[in-house]
């Protein structure tokens, strides 16, 4: 992993928990603050990273959402399944997913052929 995709993804990270937080504040529903926050924080990385970056942000994504349940499930005491937390929160996985792949083939579409390294 060289160093632009890890400051890619390092950016991904810290500006998907700053815009979840400052969306948090706003009336939006969470689903859609979720989809905002997961679409920047693709590009954010992606621009960051220069690359093809679909498939380090797919794996964020899930490993997100793996912590996510894990941190759920234990907090249940034995009370949720596996299959309830999955069940409960699947539209939000797969607006989150798509916000993510369309964020990364975004900046794909923009990035010019010819775009000097930043870094």
């Amino acid at each position: 992993m060289n160093r632009r995709l890890f400051l890619g993804l390092a950016a991904a990270i810290a500006s998907q928990a700053c815009i979840g937080y400052l969306l948090s504040f706003s009336p939006l529903i969470i689903i859609w603050q979720m989809a905002i926050s997961s679409f920047l924080g693709a590009v954010i990385g992606s621009f960051i990273a220069n690359r093809n970056f679909i498939i380090p942000a797919t794996m964020l994504w899930f490993v997100s959402w793996l912590l996510m349940f894990i941190i759920l499930f234990n907090a249940s005491n034995g009370q949720a399944t596996a299959y309830s937390l999955i069940e409960f929160n699947k539209t939000a996985m797969v607006v989150s997913l798509l916000a993510t792949i369309l964020g990364c083939i975004v900046f794909q579409i923009r990035k010019p052929k010819n775009q000097a390294a930043i870094i």
